[in-house]
C-alpha cells in the first residue's frame, strides 16, 4: 500500500503533466513552465510522418510571424514540443456572446483562414471551429491542431470553406461576409 506522502506525489505529477490522446498522435502538457509547454508524440511508427508535416507546418508559419497559431519550440524525429494555447471553442465562445463580438470573432476567423490562404497552408479542418479553433482570455481567435493541414498555393480554400461553414450555420450574415 501506497503512503500518504506518495499518494500526494502522484496528485501532484496528475496535475503538473496532463495527457491527451488523438488518432495520430499523443500530446503531454508541462504546467509547470508559463507559458503551458505541449509536446506532441507519434502514436505509432505509422504516424510520424504526419507529426514531421505538422511540425514543419508550424515552423513556417512562425517563421511568417503568425501569431494565431501555437510558437513551435523544437521538434525531433517523432515528436515536437510547442507553446499550448488555451482558451474555450469558437462555438462555445459565439454563442454566449453579444452580436458585436459575434461579428469581432467571425471577422478574425475569416482574417486567419485568408492569411493562411496567402502563405499557402491549407487547414484541412479548419472550416469545423468546434475543436480547431479557440478564442483566448482576450478574445482572440486561435488556431490549432495542423496535422491534417498542407501546403499548396494560394486557392481561397480556406476562406471559402470558413465563409460558407460560418454562414450555413448562422455565425454570420451575409452583410459581414461581404
Amino acid at each position: 500500500m501506497q503512503s500518504i506522502d506518495d499518494c500526494s506525489l502522484f496528485i501532484f505529477h496528475l496535475k503538473v503533466h496532463m495527457q491527451l490522446e488523438g488518432r495520430r498522435g499523443r500530446i503531454e502538457i508541462d504546467q509547470t513552465k508559463q507559458p503551458w509547454i505541449a509536446t506532441k508524440h507519434a502514436r505509432t511508427k505509422l504516424f510520424i510522418g504526419a507529426i514531421q508535416k505538422e511540425a514543419e507546418l508550424l515552423k513556417k508559419l512562425n517563421q511568417k510571424l503568425i501569431s494565431f497559431v501555437p510558437q513551435l519550440i523544437k521538434s525531433g524525429k517523432d515528436w515536437f514540443s510547442y507553446e499550448r494555447i488555451e482558451g474555450d471553442c469558437f462555438k462555445k465562445v459565439y454563442i454566449g456572446s453579444s452580436n458585436e463580438k459575434k461579428k469581432n470573432l467571425a471577422v478574425q476567423l475569416i482574417e486567419a483562414a485568408y492569411t493562411l490562404d496567402i502563405v499557402g497552408v491549407l487547414h484541412g479542418e479548419l472550416d469545423h471551429p468546434r475543436t480547431n479553433v479557440l478564442v483566448d482570455s482576450e478574445d482572440k481567435v486561435r488556431i490549432i491542431d495542423f496535422d491534417r493541414g498542407g501546403v499548396g498555393d494560394y486557392s481561397g480554400k480556406n476562406l471559402r470553406h470558413v465563409a460558407q461553414r460560418l454562414y450555413r450555420e448562422g455565425y454570420i450574415s451575409l452583410k459581414i461576409l461581404k
